[in-house]
């Protein structure tokens, strides 16, 4: 997981935001009764009952007269006793409401797919063509992650249990977030043509042996994106041109066509084997 990934997941889990502030008490009580110790020459018994009743703020009096640093250091732990409790409650809040815990639990599950993942294919960007896309291996029952900028799809993709990255596919981290590097094969559908270039150069630095499918919007970028590292460039509409056009022509060759596009579909042999 990125740097970038684990400090989100820190800041909008309310989970391990209350794991981090229950460490933050403690760490507050040592200190505070290190603090007592050595500025105060308490004991360590009276150190520790004095940075109790001050972090919790019950309002008892104090074991010794204080003095100026000690008031000063007293006033310091209170603050912070404040805001470490408040910030607590606020994450415990949030846990007892149930939503959040739901999304957390699903996301911390999502994180560690993404890091298990082994062979997988990355579709990056989710609109009409992206959505056939990823029809197609969930059907087929092959692993795959989905890249796209849109945040409202975070939601629906979490009850649905698909994997995947809210960020930009030309950007370094957000496709290693994905897995580039373990993945088998990437498909760059993107709005335009010079966001789909970004993406594959970007893909084919980051994996030099994966396998780049990717759409080209107008002929003359077709060339351009096989140079930047594209394996196949698929031309929507010069594709549908063509399919509609032996849908009319040769219709059998059309069906025959569509039923190889099955998702369950077998041709009875073994790839390499000459069937009989």
């Amino acid at each position: 997981m990125g740097l970038r990934r684990y400090l989100n997941s820190m800041l909008n889990d309310p989970v391990r935001g209350l794991q981090i502030s229950i460490l933050m008490i403690v760490l507050l009580i040592i200190f505070g009764a290190f603090g007592y110790m050595i500025i105060e020459r308490m004991t360590p018994i009276d150190a520790f009952y004095m940075t109790i009743i001050t972090v919790t703020t019950v309002g008892f009096g104090e074991v010794t007269p204080l003095s100026v640093p000690g008031r000063a250091f007293t006033s310091l732990l209170i603050l912070t006793g404040i805001f470490t409790a408040t910030n607590a409650l606020g994450n415990m809040a949030s846990i007892l409401l149930g939503q959040r815990l739901w999304q957390s639990l699903r996301e911390r599950r999502m994180n560690t797919e993404l890091e298990a993942l082994r062979d997988h294919y990355i579709i990056c960007g989710f609109g009409r063509m992206g959505d056939q896309v990823v029809r197609e291996p969930g059907e087929r029952g092959r692993a795959f992650v989905v890249v796209d900028m849109n945040s409202d799809i975070h939601h629906q993709f979490l009850e649905s249990n698909v994997l995947h990255v809210i960020g930009d596919a030309t950007d370094d981290n957000v496709l290693i977030d994905a897995g580039i590097e373990r993945a088998a094969g990437l498909v760059a559908s993107l709005d335009n043509d010079p966001d789909n270039m970004m993406a594959v150069l970007t893909a084919r630095g980051l994996n030099p042996g994966l396998h780049i499918v990717t759409r080209a919007t107008s002929p003359e970028a077709e060339s351009k994106l096989q140079r930047a590292g594209a394996d196949h460039v698929i031309s929507p509409w010069q594709t549908g041109g063509h399919r509609m056009t032996m849908a009319l022509l040769k219709p059998f060759v059309h069906e025959f066509m569509d039923l190889l596009l099955e998702p369950g579909f077998q041709l009875g042999w073994e790839p390499g084997q000459i069937p009989h």
